[in-house]
């Protein structure tokens, strides 16, 4: 299974999330170092973008309804922004760029994720789907305005799935320094609150600055850092801890599909219809969660 793959390869996925405009595409390619993801002033991403290490660069296109499709690199606009895809209306499922790039040989995965709290609720959707196969969340986060409702939401969600956060409070080139200290001491209050635990990992930067300087400004250096940990001595913890919490949550899903199951079979129906296409598919869900919970003991 996919599950599987990604155990074997012992990659760790870490995850751009947070609300629209924040800034994720521009934090990934400033991470990258270069503007490989598009990136603009109205909200741009409508698709998952997956980035990963390899020898040479590929951009492979997933759909929901047909075969993948290689493209060029300066063709990802046609398919991961609202402005040439709104909506989603190619259907994409992820788009998998595979690039030779450092920071990524250690097994670290960059994952562009579309913000929440855009016009399209559909990217909104798209986002939270992928909560569940996030290993490391790295949450973007603004002064102006401070962390909102939705992207708090977003964190009781990422929450359930796993404890590994970095937290970016990015664009500090448009805030005048004693404004970005009020806002970090704010919204290191609010995390902790929400959290329970006062986050450590929370960064000052301007991926913008980064990118366009090229020098690790303000607390770029130290994010850098905390990345790389994750594709080193962090690695096997991370992996460990994240593989324990999905076998939990995959034999839980597991035994409420077999307590739907016992009772699709022994409940009385005057309708065999519906009552076999749901023994039907309470079938085909406890045989993917078993898949699951077989590539997940097996790593």
């Amino acid at each position: 299974s996919a599950l599987g793959d990604r155990r074997a390869a012992r990659q760790v996925y870490v995850a751009c999330v947070g609300q629209c405009k924040r800034g994720k595409s521009t934090l990934s390619n400033a991470l990258l170092g270069g503007p490989l993801l598009p990136t603009g002033v109205a909200p741009v991403t409508s698709a998952v973008t997956v980035i990963r290490h390899g020898e040479t660069r590929a951009v492979h296109v997933h759909f929901e309804d047909r075969a993948p499709e290689t493209i060029a690199i300066d063709a990802i606009a046609a398919y991961a922004t609202e402005a040439q895809n709104p909506g989603n209306v190619k259907r994409v499922s992820v788009i998998d760029l595979v690039e030779p790039n450092d920071a990524l040989a250690g097994g670290l995965v960059l994952v562009d994720t579309p913000g929440v709290g855009s016009s399209s609720p559909l990217a909104a959707e798209t986002a939270k789907a992928f909560v569940p196969r996030i290993d490391v969340a790295l949450v973007v986060l603004g002064a102006d305005p401070p962390v909102t409702g939705e992207e708090l939401q977003l964190l009781d969600a990422i929450g359930v799935e796993t404890r590994e956060w970095i937290f970016v409070l990015n664009k500090a080139d448009k805030m005048a320094d004693a404004d970005m200290a009020e806002a970090y001491v704010f919204t290191q209050r609010v995390l902790a609150d929400r959290l329970g635990v006062v986050p450590d990992a929370l960064f000052i930067v301007s991926a913008i600055e980064r990118l366009r300087s090229g020098a690790p400004t303000r607390d770029w250096d130290r994010l850098a850092q905390a990345l790389r940990r994750l594709s080193g001595e962090r690695k096997d913890a991370v992996l460990r801890d994240r593989m324990c919490q999905q076998t939990r949550r995959v034999a839980a899903q597991l035994g409420h599909t077999i307590a739907s199951l016992d009772e699709a079979l022994t409940k009385t129906s005057a309708d065999n219809d519906r009552r076999v296409a749901a023994i039907d598919g309470w079938v085909a869900h406890a045989r993917r969660a078993l898949d699951d919970l077989d590539a997940l003991l097996r790593a």
